[in-house]
Order: C-alpha cells, then structure tokens, then sequence
C-alpha cells in the first residue's frame, strides 16, 4: 500500500499480492501522478475513474514492474485473461468496469534528506513536492513562512517529512544556520541540495528589451544575489556534510540563457556562472564521490509567470508575445522535480557530474512524462530552435521533431576564440 498519512486506513479488495502473475487474471498498468487522485479512484473502485483521472497512463507487462519510473504508481486491474498471463493485448480492454486495488507506490528515496533552496513557489516547490513523493525528508526554505508551510503541507501529503525554514539565501550567516540545523537534526547526513533560489523574476521582466546601461545597475544585485551568490553558499556549506560521507549530489538551476543571449545581461550572465559552477565544483568534489549538475528546464508553467502574463496585455513586447505562445505547452513545476528524483537515484551519477543537463534529455534518458502526462518539449529540437528565430518559423513546420541540435554545434555556437 501507498505510504504517507494519506492512505491510512485504506485497504484493497483485490486477491492476495503474493499470488505469481503467471496465475493471476490481473493486468498490470503504471500512472505518473499525485497519489490523490488515485485515493479518490480507490474510493469510487471503477477502472474507468483511473482513466478520466489520468488518460496518460501505460500497460506493463510483469517483467517491467520493478523497472518503474521513481515516484511512479503502479495498479492492477482484473482483466479478462489472456494467454499471455493475463496481461491485456491492448488499451480497448481498460475501460471495463471492474474493481481494482492499488499496489505499491515506489519511494526510492526514502531514508534521505535534502535541502531545496526557494521552494515556496515555481521550480523549487514542484521539486520538494517530488522529492517528499520519493520518500525523502526534505528542508525547503524561502523568505515567508507562510508560504513555506503551505508548500510544507502538500508536500507531506505526498509522503516523506518537509521541514520549513526561513533562509534568505544571499545572506551567509542564514545558510550557515540552515546547514547547521539539517547537521544538528539529521546526524550529519545530507544527500540531495538543490540550489533554486532566485529573486530576480520582476527584474527581468521590468526591463525587458533595455540595454544594460538603460537598466539600474542594481539589477545586477536583483538576479544575482539569491540566484548565484546564494548559490556557492549553499554549496560550500552543503559540501561540507557531503564529502565526509562520500557521497551526495548537487543541482543548481540553470537555463539556456547560460548559452546564449537571453533577456538581459545580468541574467545571462548568473546563468552562464551557474553553469560554470556545476563544472568547476565537480572536478574538486569527484574524488569525494560527490557529484555537482546543472539542470536546465524548459519554459516552466511558474505561478509567477502566469501572473506577469495575465497582467501585462502590451501585445507589441516580442518577448511577452512569445511567453504566452509556447505558455500552454511548457513545462509544470514539478517536471524538475521528477529530474532530480531520478538524478538522485541514477548509481551512475558521477558519470553526469559537471554536465549541463536539459530537462528534455533527462526525459530522455530516464524515460519520464510530465506530471500531467505530456510528452517533454524537447526545446532542443531543430524544429524548436527554428520556431524562436526571426523568419525561420515557415522551415521549422517542415522539421521533424527527432532531428535534434548536435551538441557539437553548440559547443562551436558558444566558442570565444
């Protein structure tokens, strides 16, 4: 059965788990979503509830079962039998109305701890809720605790334990506190910290289209602050736990704006320091068995971002225009989230240490949806790229979406010699 607060006193009306597949009549099927809306299809014990609840999901087959994506939910199904034990032929066979249990709901960090940085909203809060949905026990922080403790509550719905703290990144003394606690508190482990903290959304957005001596020059402060500064404080004051242990896996938040040119100068530059971070940490923590990414999202459905959107109507700005054009089909909150679950599971993470990961070759590789069972845009894409620039958008229609950016070229696209 799940574990978690959520689902006490459930139980399943199914035959025994312990009965082999090969003579149980039971199809098995996996759904990567938020325990509650499985409760709510316990409850109403319909198969077809699971599928209005979540269309996006897949058939297994038994030999797949203990390869499930981390945090996924894994249900069986009465089924009429096959001759392939029992497992459906097809998906026309799940809509039939029978009775159905829930199995097992992975949490493949359970035991660890982490910290997120600016997890009240946006990306650091999608990705606390995953890590509490994996089973880990994890420390947010953020500036209100109002928020935090919201963020707190739904966290610990999913599973796992979620500890609030107040912590302004950009100041020293508060992230010294904050691992001195999760020291204190946690006997010294820590495995996961994920520096996502950043105050600089309403000033990029402000000065939009301004060359950076029509800018304040505090905006320099405004983005780099939490976001970067804040950054190599956490990780310094992280590592110290890590490395005694040999073990430990940090992520920075980063974006594609440490590639090119993207918003203002500022910001590219955090973004492109974020980066280097990653890489330039990583080459002294490897011997410490300690691996460092930089993890770069798409677009992302932040709550922020929807409120700019809805309040700015100038329809002539070419980057709100574009915001709200590719808003729909960007990434939600907790599509980083479901990264670094998987990030921090992979036995083989000192092989990405350094690396600058994209949200959609990580889907790649771990075979992951969204939250909401959309495929991940591959923003790396030719077809993509080519959507974004001036008078290409007509060759772009005619791309597939495979044919992808070799990193070669991106590697020559950034040379400065």
């Amino acid at each position: 059965m799940l574990r978690g607060p959520a689902v006490r006193g459930l139980s399943a009306r199914s035959p025994p788990l312990g009965q082999p597949l090969s003579e149980s009549p039971y199809g098995w099927v996996a759904l990567d979503s938020p325990p509650s809306l499985f409760l709510h299809s316990l409850a109403c014990q319909k198969a077809q509830t699971v599928l209005h609840c979540c269309p996006a999901l897949k058939l297994l087959s038994p030999q797949r079962i203990p390869t499930l994506a981390p945090a996924s939910i894994a249900i069986r199904v009465p089924l009429p039998h096959t001759q392939d034990a029992g497992i459906p032929q097809s998906k026309s066979l799940l809509p039939q109305i029978f009775p159905f249990c829930l199995l097992a709901m992975e949490t493949p960090m359970t035991g660890q701890v982490c910290v997120v940085t600016g997890a009240s909203r946006g990306i650091g809060r999608g990705i606390a809720l995953q890590l509490c949905q994996a089973g880990a026990t994890v420390y947010i922080t953020g500036r209100h605790m109002d928020t935090l403790r919201a963020t707190a509550k739904e966290a610990q719905s999913r599973g796992g334990q979620c500890v609030p703290v107040v912590c302004d990144s950009s100041q020293e003394s508060e992230v010294q506190s904050l691992f001195e606690q999760v020291d204190r508190e946690q006997q010294g482990r820590l495995d996961v910290l994920v520096n996502n903290a950043y105050a600089g959304v309403q000033a990029v957005m402000k000065n939009t289209n301004k060359a950076f001596w029509e800018s304040p020059a505090s905006i320099w402060d405004d983005i780099n602050n939490a976001g970067l500064r804040g950054h190599y404080f956490c990780s310094v004051y992280g590592a110290r736990l890590m490395v005694p242990a040999g073990r430990g896996l940090i992520v920075v938040s980063s974006s594609v704006g440490g590639l090119q040119y993207l918003l203002n100068v500022s910001y590219g530059v955090g973004k492109a320091a974020c980066d280097r971070l990653a890489a330039d940490c990583a080459q002294e923590l490897r011997r410490h068995g300690v691996s460092y990414v930089s993890l770069w999202p798409g677009l992302v459905q932040t709550e922020l971002l929807k409120e700019i959107l809805l309040k700015n109507n100038n329809a002539d700005d070419p980057i709100l225009k574009q915001l709200k054009a590719r808003f729909t089909s960007a990434e939600t909150m907790e599509m980083s989230g479901k990264c670094v679950v998987a990030l921090a599971t992979d036995p083989n993470i000192l092989s990405l240490s350094g690396k600058v990961l994209p949200s959609c070759d990580l889907a790649g590789r771990y075979g992951l949806q969204d939250v909401d069972g959309r495929p991940v845009q591959d923003y790396l894409s030719w077809s993509s790229v080519l959507s974004h620039v001036s008078n290409m958008g007509w060759l772009a229609s005619y791309l597939p979406g495979f044919l992808r950016v070799p990193k070669w070229i991106m590697t020559l696209y950034t040379s400065k010699f």
